[in-house]
């Protein structure tokens, strides 16, 4: 019969295969077979670990769920921030500002397509996707950059600015 210490070693080198990202199936088999206890300690073992794996799962998607919204909270808060000071730079007219350690200053988009009638788009610059035809936006960019030609159904967006910090 083994020592108690040897039998929480051996469960204790079942906790580090199970934590190992990389462990496989197999891993996971061998380390168990190695453990010598009673089939009833041994179940009884599996499934406390097994609740104690659930409770960790539940944790880290709490915590992931905690994080997702803090960082949508930020991203919010950056995007108003931004919006607010190319609202206010263009109020009074300034393009830039440069302090010794940040600039910034407003930016022209570059042009994008914007559909505004569909069914007058040509076929050659739409895509079947399966039982609808969509624009690519790409192509008809491409075209007006090419040749200068607003395609029907299609307006060319280049007013558009942004806040560029440096």
């Amino acid at each position: 019969m083994l020592h108690l210490y040897e039998i929480v070693e051996q469960y204790q080198q079942l906790k580090v295969v199970i934590e190992r990202t990389d462990a496989t199936d197999e891993d996971f088999e061998l380390t168990l077979k190695a453990i010598e206890d009673s089939f009833d300690r041994k179940v009884e073992n599996i499934a406390k670990l097994c609740l104690s794996l659930e409770s960790n799962i539940a944790a880290l998607k709490q915590e992931e769920a905690r994080l997702h919204d803090r960082r949508s909270s930020m991203e919010h808060t950056l995007d108003w921030l931004k919006d607010y000071t190319l609202d206010q730079m263009t109020a009074i007219g300034v393009e830039s500002v440069k302090r010794d350690t940040v600039s910034v200053s407003v930016r022209v988009n570059p042009p994008s397509v914007h559909i505004y009638r569909l069914e007058d788009v040509p076929l050659e610059f739409c895509s079947h996707v399966p039982d609808v035809w969509q624009p690519d936006r790409k192509r008809i960019l491409d075209h007006f950059k090419a040749t200068g030609e607003i395609l029907p159904g299609v307006d060319i967006v280049s007013d558009k600015k942004r806040i560029e910090i440096k």
